[in-house]
């Protein structure tokens, strides 16, 4: 079964059952590509959803935004093109994701916005019933989280809902 909001992005609910059967808790695991944030999603998947309770994994990837000055040397269909193969590489991943769940018989929801997740996550967040946000330690480079900040140390600041943390792999692990 698929679902599209249309202005507000991508929705893909996908799962192992018909029926609509009591839902336990809903955990939104955010996804960036890096290392911590797969790490985050395997502990969500293994650790903290249950299927026997109906709970659904949320699945969310903010796909980026072009650079402006990108933007500036292509026409409208260029640069649209290219923000679309962005948006179809983010739920590509997630589909991945989602059948690993399937597997398990866990239930997903996959979620793809355009923009910022220090914005998009609280966001969704706030119109969407979530209780638990599961994220990864570090997804980006030093020198990019020192520009733009730890994005899961500004969920723990600003989420309405608990946010747990997964570490990043230490060394001798």
């Amino acid at each position: 079964m698929h679902h599209h909001e249309e202005a507000q992005g991508r929705v893909c609910s996908c799962g192992t059952s018909t029926e609509t059967p009591a839902v336990g808790l809903r955990v939104l695991c955010a996804i960036d590509g890096s290392e911590g944030s797969v790490r985050a999603f395997l502990f969500a998947l293994e650790r903290v959803v249950v299927p026997e309770r109906n709970d659904i994994l949320v699945l969310f990837e903010a796909a980026r935004p072009l650079n402006p000055e990108i933007l500036a040397d292509m026409t409208k269909r260029q640069s649209d093109f290219v923000q679309e193969l962005e948006e179809l590489n983010c739920g590509a991943e997630l589909r991945v994701m989602s059948d690993q769940a399937d597997a398990r018989g866990v239930h997903t929801e996959s979620v793809v916005l355009l923009g910022d997740p220090r914005e998009l996550i609280p966001e969704y967040v706030a119109k969407h019933p979530v209780d638990l946000l599961v994220v990864g330690s570090r997804g980006l480079s030093t020198t990019r989280r020192l520009f733009l900040g730890s994005v899961s140390s500004y969920l723990v600041d600003h989420s309405p809902v608990p946010v747990m943390v997964v570490r990043a792999q230490a060394d001798g692990e």
